[in-house]
């Protein structure tokens, strides 16, 4: 038989049905395009967290996730992540599920840019975080190359660039020498095109701070000489020329058999707390609404000058 009239329809009047529907992510990391939607939304920090393999970039994303399962960290609340499976991901080899005796950290895969995104309350202020997570061999190449990372121009719209210090090679003599050189070879580089400048807020993170708490402790010389290297590597040649530099110590996941004595996650709270708060005044943009890299190689060129003269300009105000 024939369904009877709809006599809502037969009547003319259309029935206003509220959209109830809710947006579900997929949980992955974001690609440059997709954190758009974030950064036009809300005030957003975009940190590049820069470093050589296995340096401890991706245990610091880990630790920092985990931390927000047990609850506040410090003055720092959880509020939210469109990027919780890529989250898991990171913590995956040290859990008991993987399998594993030893807690590890998965390496990061060569890729594009992918951000994880990192909603936090800290005091009454909402901040919204991406974080970049980039495998090693990308900033390898940067320390290497001025056409190489000419290339990087999110340098540019970067709130804060960290530096990322393996503290393991550092307490190592023999080591210390080359993981000194990756990092300020890779500063160095990133000023020298243009990249960073008096715009740039930089933070080295001595990482893995556990085992150069313990290389003090046998060292009665260590001390100083770490005071020697922040000096004379990082503050003489870098300050003048950034906006900001700063150090910090982390140890995401201490070694639980080692003598530091450092919690799980130290210096972390502190870390956190510094990338939700100030940026760059004269900050950047490279937004939808910008000029995108163009593909052929003089066009190229031409754009990476104009952004060099932007940065020096935004510096010299």
């Amino acid at each position: 038989p024939d369904d009877p009239p709809n006599e809502v329809e037969d009547s003319g009047v259309v029935e206003d049905k509220a959209d109830t529907s809710v947006a579900i992510f997929s949980g992955d990391e974001l690609s440059l395009a997709e954190a758009r939607e974030i950064t036009r939304a809300r005030r957003t920090q975009l940190v590049v967290i820069a470093g050589p393999v296995a340096c401890g970039k991706t245990t610091m994303l880990a630790s920092i996730y985990e931390l927000f399962q047990k609850g506040k960290l410090g003055s720092l609340t959880f509020a939210g992540s469109r990027t919780l499976l890529a989250f898991e991901m990171c913590c995956h080899e040290a859990r008991i599920s993987s399998g594993r005796a030893v807690p590890e950290t998965e390496r990061t895969k060569w890729m594009e840019y992918h951000l994880l995104h990192l909603r936090m309350v800290h005091d009454t202020a909402c901040s919204d975080l991406l974080l970049t997570n980039i495998s090693g061999e990308v900033f390898e190449n940067i320390r290497d190359s001025s056409l190489e990372c000419e290339k990087h121009t999110v340098f540019l719209r970067a709130d804060r660039f960290a530096v990322v210090i393996d503290g393991a090679k550092l307490a190592d003599s023999l080591l210390r020498p080359q993981v000194l050189s990756d990092a300020v070879g890779m500063l160095r580089r990133c000023l020298d095109t243009g990249m960073l400048g008096k715009h740039s807020y930089v933070d080295v993170v001595f990482a893995k701070w556990d085992l150069v708490t313990q290389w003090v402790a046998e060292d009665n010389k260590a001390q100083a000489h770490l005071d020697d290297i922040w000096a004379n590597k990082f503050v003489q040649p870098f300050e003048a020329r950034l906006g900001i530099l700063q150090r910090w110590h982390v140890a995401a996941r201490p070694n639980p058999a080692g003598t530091s004595g450092l919690e799980f996650g130290h210096g972390l709270e502190h870390l956190l707390t510094a990338w939700a708060g100030s940026a760059p005044p004269s900050r950047i943009h490279i937004e939808s609404g910008a000029q995108q890299e163009p593909c052929r190689q003089i066009d190229r060129q031409l754009f990476i000058w104009r952004r060099r003269s932007e940065a020096r300009k935004a510096g010299e105000e």
